[in-house]
């Protein structure tokens, strides 16, 4: 689509086609503005609490703030979220209400002078669809490497299950029997696939998040033995080595562990990072093979 012509400019900078911008920001589950269940039950302000809540989660995960049968609670006041939202007080009770009635929550009170102690409801499917939304489609198999890497322990059977589900519901669509995709994209992208399994090689405990942002295929969080990664894959077409590497180098901010992903070994001594990379190649049986970059 061709841009209006501009007659006056605002004061300030406007956003180009090579600028990347990087925020630190809450993943808000499309999934409450799109199932009828969240989307007419929830205020926009209990969405959003969900979101701070999730966001808590994770925080709670890695200071091992679970019960016997290991499921993490939050601690999370209504003072608390009220100050964070800029909510009143009670309307973060309203909000609180709103989501234990659609079972998003639940809580444990733990007596006087206690803060409560909260637990998110697991759904499959949802966290399920909330990566999609966000790599737009993925294999079969690594659907059920993915909701067992997050700790919902599923057979092949019962995936494939969620899966036709999904499809009935009109989720998803099926390209053949073995790739997954969002309905309103009807394609699929092989390079997204391919950094599909590079992500779940590079998982060792769990995925914490997962984004696009540009100039990179696939983000994502994960934790490791030793704390969190933050790692980003970069497809490298033959001749775009240099090109891709000076990018890197000028739009890393967030110093992401890179991990470009190969078509040709000899692609490799071309690239040149002075932050941690990796480099991952396809075998002859079709396995992703790694190699650790000098810095």
């Amino acid at each position: 689509m061709k841009a209006a012509p501009l007659e006056h400019r605002p004061e300030f900078s406007l956003m180009k086609l090579n600028d990347v911008k990087h925020y630190y920001h809450l993943q808000m589950p499309r999934w409450l503005f799109g199932e009828k269940k969240y989307a007419d039950s929830l205020s926009l302000e209990a969405k959003v609490v969900y979101t701070f809540l999730l966001n808590r989660f994770q925080l709670s995960r890695l200071n091992g703030w679970v019960n016997d049968t290991g499921e993490v609670f939050i601690i999370y006041t209504r003072e608390s979220l009220a100050s964070e939202i800029q909510i009143s007080y009670r309307k973060a009770l309203e909000c609180m209400k709103q989501l234990a009635a659609v079972e998003l929550i639940w809580e444990r009170r733990c007596g006087r002078g206690d803060a409560n102690q909260i637990y998110l409801m697991t759904n499959v499917q949802e966290y399920l669809l909330s990566v999609l939304e966000q790599t737009i489609c993925m294999k079969t198999n690594q659907a059920g490497r993915l909701i067992n890497i997050a700790g919902l322990q599923k057979s092949g059977p019962h995936i494939n299950s969620i899966l036709r589900q999904l499809r009935y519901l009109g989720k998803i669509i099926f390209f053949g029997n073995d790739i997954i995709s969002l309905p309103y994209h009807g394609y699929y992208d092989s390079e997204m696939l391919a950094a599909i399994d590079i992500m779940l090689d590079m998982t060792e405990k769990n995925i914490l998040a997962v984004n696009t942002n540009q100039p990179f295929k696939l983000c994502f969080l994960t934790e490791l033995e030793n704390g969190i990664g933050n790692f980003a894959i970069l497809p490298v077409p033959a001749g775009m080595e240099k090109g891709l590497a000076a990018l890197v180098a000028e739009t890393n901010a967030e110093k992401k562990t890179v991990i470009f992903l190969l078509a040709d070994i000899r692609q490799k001594a071309l690239l040149n990072l002075k932050t941690p990379h990796y480099f991952a190649i396809r075998d002859e049986a079709g396995e992703f093979r790694y190699f650790k970059g000098d810095v």
